[in-house]
């Protein structure tokens, strides 16, 4: 019911943001912005499978979950820097995905994987 529809993205906003940033700065070891990518996309995600959560009735199809896995970890793979194509950076700055930009296809991919 409610709890489902609202409470649970609400928590998962307030909860995620506010484990993010007690990470962030109270945590200090080598690696630590890996994590920190890799905690941000899980709360992204999170967030979005929240979201899609109330929805029934849906056909789940195995090619969508795999497409939606592969720019889950393009993306990760992009942000921690093992994939670099100088003339995809460049779109995406046209595109304006940048780090809040990469957020909303986190949400996004989390929302659709499940709808």
């Amino acid at each position: 019911g409610i709890m489902k529809k609202y409470l649970m993205p609400i928590l998962t906003v307030i909860i995620g943001g506010l484990v993010i940033h007690l990470f962030a700065t109270y945590l200090n070891f080598p690696g630590v912005e890996t994590f920190l990518v890799l905690l941000r996309a899980a709360v992204y995600f999170f967030f979005g499978v929240t979201m899609s959560w109330i929805k029934h009735g849906r056909q789940y199809t195995w090619l969508r979950k795999v497409i939606i896995t592969i720019i889950v970890f393009f993306i990760i793979a992009w942000q921690l820097g093992y994939v670099v194509f100088p003339q995809l950076a460049s779109v995406f700055t046209f595109l304006g995905l940048t780090d809040f930009g990469f957020s909303l296809v986190y949400i996004y991919c989390g929302w659709a994987f499940f709808d």
